[in-house]
């Protein structure tokens, strides 16, 4: 093995989040390029449902090195007898009150919750660092606390430090911030991260070019690691599917918590089917989702058209995936949400069902539109009634746009050549000797 790398991540198997698809596949694909991988994680991963079938896909051989956090909001919610609700943060509360939550998440917590692991985890990324003879970090955000966490073991050690964008930090349009000063001082410590670090991995080429105009000459050299499939476990799509309801299936997989959970589509859908009042259709949402949202689209406005499920194992997702006609992912209308490029899209692709994107236009449509995939609407009712319409009247002269053509597919997701990509950027910050 040519190099070592030590991977800091708090959101690793068994918790279950948008990440899974890359921290199960680095472990796998960086050794055959030459990094030995050893990751550095939380015994007691918090705020995410946990799913011990992702601990499978890690290789054995893979050192993962956990250590305690005494998390403050969860000894808050000991102490007030509240037990989490997998809400997202969210600055807007009940009534408008400001609570102790509130005060330590946003005033005292900053970046984040994860601030409070630095005493545990630093000693301990740095015996790991010694212990593999690391010649690189890897800092996975959010939460982005982990950047500081990650750039203290690299001036403590002397190795080169990297941080791994899955999310940007102050444009993210999955957070929600404080006004004023604290929103402030969270630019502050992103620039101070970026000015320091010896690269950045960001998952969209959109993600890139913020960094680059926003820090210009301050902004150490960028790659981009795009979320995918993984090519060696594609699923089975000859595979019989017993399908008894044959109206036109839109499926959703994953989570929709507190205010990441669009208002638009519950809207988009309602105008719809008051337009479609007898369109042969039904919404299927698996997976965990904001009670509000979940409500409005149990209404009476909605019938029979729409049905959740529960959350389900990593492997059984498929089987829900493979038996719709039409697979619907989607982003909360926010700045920032042109930027992304959730794991979803990849898992789709590798179904090989037409597609649904509800976003702003940006890197996820352009991925979309040169895969010829399926469909993609602006994030707001009418756009959303709009399209539904249009996938309706295709299915029904069966002219349905997609799937997406799976070579050029293979050229956007597929994550063994992106983490071959990977570990050869890696490998020129290594020999380089300067910052760069």
């Amino acid at each position: 093995m040519d190099n070592s790398l030590v991977y800091l991540s708090y959101l690793f198997p068994p918790l279950s989040c948008g990440a899974n698809t890359r921290n199960t596949l680095l472990p796998r694909y960086l050794p055959r390029f030459g990094w030995k991988i050893s990751v550095l994680t939380s015994t007691e991963p918090r705020g995410l449902p946990l799913d011990y079938s992702l601990l499978k896909k890690i290789p054995e051989e893979t050192v993962i090195r956990r250590v305690r956090h005494l998390d403050v909001m969860t000894a808050l919610r000991k102490f007030t007898g509240k037990q989490n609700t997998q809400q997202a943060d969210s600055f807007q509360r009940e009534e408008n009150r400001i609570t102790l939550k509130d005060i330590l998440k946003f005033y005292s917590l900053i970046p984040d919750r994860a601030i409070t692991w630095m005493p545990d985890v630093v000693p301990a990324g740095i015996n790991l660092v010694h212990d593999t003879n690391a010649k690189i970090i890897l800092s996975a955000g959010p939460h982005h606390s982990l950047h500081l966490h990650a750039w203290l073991i690299s001036r403590i050690t002397g190795i080169k430090w990297i941080p791994y964008f899955g999310d940007l930090w102050i444009y993210d349009s999955y957070m929600q911030y404080p006004p004023g000063p604290i929103k402030w001082v969270h630019g502050l410590l992103e620039r101070a991260v970026i000015r320091n670090a010896n690269g950045i991995i960001t998952t969209t080429p959109l993600s890139s070019e913020y960094f680059i105009r926003r820090y210009g000459s301050d902004c150490p050299p960028c790659t981009e690691v795009i979320n995918g499939y993984d090519p060696e476990n594609l699923p089975d799509i000859t595979s019989s599917v017993h399908r008894t309801d044959t109206r036109l299936t839109i499926t959703y997989t994953g989570n929709l918590l507190g205010f990441n959970a669009p208002d638009y589509l519950p809207d988009g859908i309602e105008d719809f089917l008051a337009a479609n009042p007898e369109a042969e259709v039904k919404f299927v949402f698996v997976g965990s989702f904001d009670p509000g949202f979940k409500s409005r689209l149990q209404s009476d406005n909605f019938g029979k058209a729409v049905e959740f499920l529960d959350r389900v194992p990593a492997d059984e997702v498929r089987k829900y995936q493979l038996e719709a006609d039409v697979l619907m992912t989607c982003v909360a209308d926010r700045p920032g949400c042109e930027v992304k490029n959730n794991a979803k899209l990849a898992e789709y692709v590798s179904v090989r069902k037409p597609i649904l994107i509800l976003c702003r236009r940006g890197d996820m449509a352009d991925f979309l539109e040169e895969m010829q995939g399926g469909y993609f609407s602006e994030p707001n009712p009418e756009a959303v009634s709009k399209i539904l319409q249009q996938i309706y009247m295709d299915w029904k002269s069966d002219k349905m746009r997609g799937p997406a053509n799976q070579e050029v597919a293979s050229r956007i997701f597929d994550m063994r050549e992106n983490i071959r990509n990977l570990a050869d950027f890696l490998r020129k910050i290594v020999d380089n000797e300067t910052r760069f």
